[in-house]
């Protein structure tokens, strides 16, 4: 006779097995299942099949085949999505495999609803997952829900509404560097790679969209100045394989001046590649940049630079954070600041920098005295 039996683990959480004896064979099976509906429903077609196993699981089968199922629903969103980039789509298709198709993704997705969504975000947080995660993967799911409202297969979308959990993580730190920490960091630098990461710091390029540069994306304007183009940057398809594609954003097409003494610098970086066709920066073997060989020589710099004082650890990204800082103390303003730096929303740039302004403080004090001046 086939039973359920639940059982406590040592993190609180509890499974359920499915207990029973293969009417054919007379072998003890179970089954262990996370989610007690799963569980209920195994139960439910081996009592039906009177424990015959190999019957359950044909009618457990043609179940499924039948049912537009969570997993099915956003399997077709996801087949459905235009403009996302191959990276995007791996990472779609990863949660729903790790996070989905388990659970929920089982269950009939015309009749989940406010109450499903609920346990599943509990069962998301109790399992250890952070945030992050569970509102990523909350984000798909509505998405997905979204998708078969407009397909009218349902009429609702019962993620809305759902409580997410706050995070409680540490949240990662920016590293900002002084031009003298910079300074002293740079030397540190063995070519090519120097060429590009100063670069980077001089321009608050991101490495993808640096890496991606042609000397015909760079001109001089009607004052003299060097500007480059944004136009194309690496990612990286299905298979995580590197293609250039477009800029991370629409706003991430944009141009950037370049310095007078950096444009003199890289100018024969240009030159090699607007002779060649190549790419501006490319590594010793003149292919190129790749970020986990820049990576390795970013760290050994800063290795030695700690050993000579620095008591910070940047990462590559953080030049592109630095960058700003620098523009900032020089008065360039927050608005002028994210067209800089290509970002999508006012309010990126507003969350990262605004804390680098201090003197904003004392600009809103002093406008709320002359507006409430009695």
């Amino acid at each position: 006779m086939a039973y359920l039996e639940p059982r406590t683990r040592k993190n609180g959480m509890t499974a359920f097995y499915v207990r029973w004896r293969d009417r054919q064979t007379g072998e003890p099976l179970s089954q262990k299942f996370d989610d007690e509906a799963d569980a209920r429903f195994l139960l439910t077609v081996l009592k039906a099949h009177d424990s015959d196993t190999d019957a359950a699981h044909r009618s457990a089968v043609e179940f499924y085949a039948e049912t537009f199922t969570v997993s099915k629903m956003v399997s077709e969103h996801i087949a459905l999505l235009t403009g996302v980039n191959g990276y995007t789509l791996r990472r779609y298709k990863g949660n729903l495999k790790n996070h989905l198709t388990e659970g929920l993704g089982s269950a009939d997705a015309r009749l989940v609803g406010y109450a499903e969504v609920s346990s599943w975000v509990q069962k998301m947080q109790s399992k250890g997952l952070s945030s992050k995660t569970i509102a990523n993967v909350h984000g798909l799911l509505s998405a997905a829900f979204n998708t078969m409202v407009k397909l009218k297969k349902r009429q609702d979308n019962p993620c809305k509404g759902v409580s997410l959990p706050k995070s409680d993580a540490i949240e990662e730190i920016s590293t900002f560097l002084t031009k003298d920490e910079w300074g002293r960091l740079s030397r540190l630098i063995n070519e090519p790679h120097r060429s590009l990461f100063e670069f980077l710091a001089m321009t608050g390029l991101r490495f993808s969209e640096a890496t991606a540069l042609y000397g015909r994306d760079f001109s001089i304007d009607p004052r003299g100045r060097t500007t480059v183009k944004i136009t194309r940057a690496w990612t990286h398809d299905e298979n995580n394989t590197p293609y250039l594609g477009p800029p991370k954003t629409a706003q991430s097409r944009r141009t950037v001046v370049v310095d007078r003494q950096l444009a003199i610098s890289i100018g024969p970086l240009l030159r090699a590649s607007a002779k060649s066709g190549a790419h501006v920066f490319l590594n010793r073997d003149g292919e190129r940049m790749d970020h986990r060989a820049a990576w390795h020589a970013w760290d050994r710099a800063v290795i030695k630079a700690q050993a000579s004082g620095l008591g910070k650890r940047p990462r590559i990204h953080d030049l592109r954070h630095s960058n700003a800082s620098w523009l900032l103390q020089a008065g360039l303003d927050l608005f002028k600041l994210q067209k800089h730096l290509g970002h999508k929303s006012i309010n990126t740039t507003i969350n990262r920098y605004s804390h680098l302004l201090p003197e904003g403080y004392d600009d809103t004090a002093t406008a709320m005295e002359r507006a409430f001046a009695s």
